[in-house]
């Protein structure tokens, strides 16, 4: 992920682009750095929050026991360098904070669909976020094409 400011020339932009090409990188984004702060509120440091409280909220050490491979790949980013992800969470605030508020709505939404056995709204919910995820995955596949 590209920020440019704007006292960087463009030929030294085309010179980091030429040599993360060069390393193998084929998904190159060039963006602000808002853009970039409210995009890894959600992309990166809300799964952090996410893991995170998931691992605080139960105590009992051997759930692990009853563990598929969803815990495990819920959870693996939960093993965080606490130090440094407070300090971005910090930095990043405002978006963090704005994501994190989005997430408990749709949480709340989905828990009140089960406790009131609103099993037809539920499947349409998920069936929609299962055609989100999709299409997300589909517009990346398509831009990483267009870098080849």
């Amino acid at each position: 992920i590209l920020t440019p400011l704007p006292t960087n020339h463009p030929e030294n932009i085309e010179l980091i682009r030429e040599i993360v090409t060069d390393l193998g990188f084929n998904h190159i984004v060039e963006t602000t750095t808002e853009i970039h702060d409210q995009k890894i509120a959600f992309t990166s440091q809300l799964c952090h929050v996410i893991a995170a409280a998931l691992v605080d909220c139960e105590d009992d050490l051997s759930i692990t026991d009853f563990e598929g491979g969803s815990f495990g790949d819920l959870t693996r980013i939960a093993m965080i360098n606490a130090p440094m992800w407070t300090e971005l969470f910090m930095c990043n605030r405002k978006n963090l904070l704005d994501q994190i508020e989005k997430f408990e709505a749709s949480l709340a939404a989905m828990k009140e669909m089960i406790r009131l056995d609103e099993k037809e709204e539920l499947i349409d919910r998920l069936q929609s976020v299962r055609e989100k995820r999709i299409a997300m995955g589909e517009i990346r596949a398509a831009k990483s094409l267009k870098n080849l």
